[in-house]
């Protein structure tokens, strides 16, 4: 493995455990702050601190 494949890889398990906690939290608040604390555009357009 190259480096590239290795960054590839670790963002691809990154990926998978967000949409994983985001499945979890669905239909609590947690799932609000978790959206816009893993996404960051997403905070700015709420305008979120």
């Amino acid at each position: 493995m190259d480096s590239n494949e290795i960054i590839r890889a670790y963002e691809e398990i990154k990926a998978e455990e967000v949409l994983r906690r985001l499945e979890q939290a669905k239909g609590r608040a947690e799932f609000m702050w978790l959206l816009c604390n893993t996404i960051p555009h997403v905070k700015y357009a709420f305008n979120l601190n």
